[in-house]
């Protein structure tokens, strides 16, 4: 077999590596060989009566005109997606080179299949899109949402939903898609000791067909929904089981193993997601308490950014002096001082802050006009991670009053 200007048929085919096609101008399929019959799964009688338009997927026939025309000319190299005898496809990359057989123009297409790269390279984009979107904020809902977005671009993935796990190991679904009303109201929430929570406690991830992973699920509901694969996957911290990403397919009897591997580095980011939501409650919690601890002084309590504005007050200040805490937030803390002692003030806190001075002795006054004597320290530390200063402002007799200077 000659390739390039003279070519002739038979044995010689099958001794060429990878998968050959030999077809006619006309896309006719002339011979195949050995590689070719197992990759698209026809017998060799039956493949010689196929024309290339049998193996390509539809939406590629409107571009095989083309391809042989370029090809004959002065040969291509394309991709298409192509299908097997058994109705499955694959993503390859043709190259076609024109050629002679019996004085006839031809065309000899060596096929590659790119299936597997082609996943990859899918997944990877798919990860690059979520972690832009991730990025640009928002909560943890919309969080899981968009992760759940991005799975259900994976091949045979149409359907799924992302548990959260409550302390005691019981499951509850925040995030869904792809499901029947139906179906997720009689899956929102499964017992710690249903049979899909202990599968989740496992921490194993579970890949097969539904009825196999989930036997139990017998009921009309679960049957009506006619799901075929599953993917279980569990996310786990120290050994706590956080969340459960369920993933599945109405007609994929198998989730395929690239897109589960793809899958893997999702559940990662879902880890992070519930424990920056466990976080972010823990700071919640801590704050109220904070808070909570902040108003029972009875104390004037001020934190102040590093020009002096005010970020936060307890309720003394605002009961006491008459402001609303929206009205204060922002406002430099000299408002609380009377106008003509602002200077004297502000002179003063800062050789506070300087270590020169360990107390102001300037009156705060109300929103009404009222004065009331206190005594004032004020130290430097942070506030939300950034740079601020404390404030306690002690009421006080004139016979409590540190004598200037003191």
């Amino acid at each position: 077999m000659k390739i390039g200007r003279i070519v002739t048929t038979g044995d010689a085919i099958d001794r060429l590596d990878g998968i050959m096609i030999l077809m006619g101008i006309d896309g006719s399929i002339l011979d195949a060989n050995i590689a070719a019959l197992d990759f698209y799964g026809y017998p060799y009688d039956q493949m010689i009566r196929l024309n290339v338009r049998d193996l390509r997927a539809p939406e590629d026939h409107a571009s095989i005109e083309g391809h042989i025309r370029n090809a004959a000319e002065r040969g291509a190299t394309y991709e298409a997606t192509e299908r097997h005898r058994d109705g499955t496809a694959s993503s390859v990359e043709v190259r076609s080179i024109p050629v002679v057989v019996d004085n006839e123009a031809a065309l000899l297409n060596i096929v590659q299949d790119v299936t597997e790269r082609r996943r990859f390279e899918e997944a990877l984009r798919v990860q690059h899109q979520l972690s832009l979107r991730l990025g640009s904020g928002g909560g943890v809902h919309e969080a899981l949402e968009q992760i759940l977005d991005a799975a259900l671009t994976m091949e045979g993935i149409d359907a799924g939903g992302v548990y959260l796990a409550d302390d005691d190991g019981a499951l509850e679904l925040v995030v869904h898609q792809g499901l029947s009303e139906e179906f997720v109201a009689n899956a929102a929430r499964y017992p710690a000791d249903a049979p899909q929570s202990r599968l989740a406690r496992n921490g194993r991830t579970v890949r097969g067909s539904y009825a196999g992973i989930r036997p139990e699920s017998s009921s009309a509901v679960h049957s009506e929904e006619s799901l075929l694969g599953l993917v279980v996957m569990p996310v786990a911290h120290r050994g706590q089981l956080l969340a459960v990403l369920n993933l599945a397919s109405h007609s994929h009897h198998e989730i395929p193993i690239d897109a589960c591997n793809a899958l893997e580095t999702m559940a990662q980011q879902v880890g992070g997601i519930v424990m920056r939501m466990h976080a972010d409650e823990a700071l919640r919690e801590s704050q109220r308490d904070l808070k909570a601890l902040f108003d029972a002084v009875d104390d004037f309590l001020f934190v102040l950014d590093e020009t002096g504005s005010i970020i936060l007050t307890n309720a003394t200040v605002t009961e006491r002096l008459g402001y609303r805490a929206e009205e204060l937030a922002g406002q430099d803390v000299l408002l609380v001082h009377p106008p003509e002692r602002r200077a004297e003030a502000a002179q003063i806190i800062g050789a506070m802050l300087a270590g020169e001075r360990d107390h102001c002795p300037v009156d705060l006054q109300t929103k009404d006009g009222t004065l009331i004597p206190v005594e004032t320290r004020v130290s430097a530390g942070t506030w939300g991670g950034r740079p601020a200063l404390f404030g306690l402002s002690r009421e006080v007799t004139p016979r409590d009053r540190v004598p200037p200077g003191e």
